[in-house]
């Protein structure tokens, strides 16, 4: 037996690593987001793992910058009111550098591009310039827009971790489903 009390399995090793990389990452998009930052195109193509084992965000040709908050009307001030605020006890960030309380969400006109990777991409992306939903979200005021913030990114990571951690991606049955949903959701009856 190794004179050691812990004894480490490759799985181990895998889920801790994973671990640092998450931290890493999340880290990264909330230094981002701070500044107005969204990637929205988080996936394994676009984080590299530096000489010393430390993960770099890259690829920004997808990102857009959110609006600041003073630039902005009134009626759109209140966007992230009802947000929680999950950086409040956080004791290195103060409370004027969270992103919630300096930007607003990005509105987008029916002729505005919008670029992500389809296996990643937040469902308010997928759905792109759908009309809204009565009642849905006050800024799209029953327009042809789409609206959305930093929170796609988290959407893209959590997906991007999921396959890191369980070795299978999106493509196969879950595409499929995803195309029913998306039929569905379109109107069109799913098969």
């Amino acid at each position: 037996f190794p004179s050691s009390t812990s004894i480490s399995t490759p799985y181990e090793d895998a889920l801790s690593a994973l671990r640092l990389l998450s931290a890493e990452l999340v880290l990264g998009l909330h230094f981002l987001h701070s500044q107005g930052i969204i990637h929205q195109d988080i996936k394994p193509a676009n984080i590299l793992i530096s000489a010393d084992g430390h993960a770099v965000i890259t690829d920004f040709g997808s990102s857009r910058l959110m609006p600041r908050l003073q630039e902005m009307n009134a009626d759109r001030l209140s966007y992230h009111a009802n947000d929680p605020d999950f950086l409040s006890d956080v004791q290195f960030y103060p409370p004027s550098e969270t992103c919630s309380a300096h930007y607003g969400p990005i509105v987008l006109a029916p002729d505005n591009q919008v670029s992500f990777t389809r296996r990643y991409a937040a469902p308010e992306l997928l759905g792109a310039h759908a009309p809204a939903e009565q009642g849905a979200h006050d800024l799209a005021q029953d327009r042809d827009v789409l609206v959305y913030d930093e929170r796609v990114d988290f959407y893209s990571l959590g997906a991007m971790l999921r396959e890191l951690a369980i070795g299978d991606s999106n493509d196969d049955s879950d595409a499929k489903r995803q195309d029913d949903w998306e039929r569905a959701s379109d109107g069109h009856q799913a098969r």
